[in-house]
């Protein structure tokens, strides 16, 4: 038995093309996106906001929910 056959056996294959990929935000990111919306995403400016020690804020910059995790639970333990 042979294997079905393509209708259009000469066409080219489709172009490859680059579709840059979206990363969803989770709840917590628009969350604060909501509640400090000019608030700059810097370092020393999430430090001085949130009373947040420079070393522990420079440690999570690059991981954005962590740090959003992290300020928010601060917040929630000093009410």
């Amino acid at each position: 038995m042979e294997p079905p056959q393509r209708l259009w056996r000469n066409r080219p294959p489709p172009i490859q093309t680059f579709q840059a990929t979206r990363k969803r935000k989770s709840k917590l990111e628009s969350q604060f996106e909501r509640d400090y919306p000019f608030i700059k995403w810097e370092p020393r400016t999430l430090s001085q906001k949130f009373l947040i020690p420079i070393d522990k804020v420079k440690e999570l910059i690059n991981d954005k929910p962590g740090l959003i995790k992290y300020i928010y639970n601060k917040i929630y333990l000093e009410k």
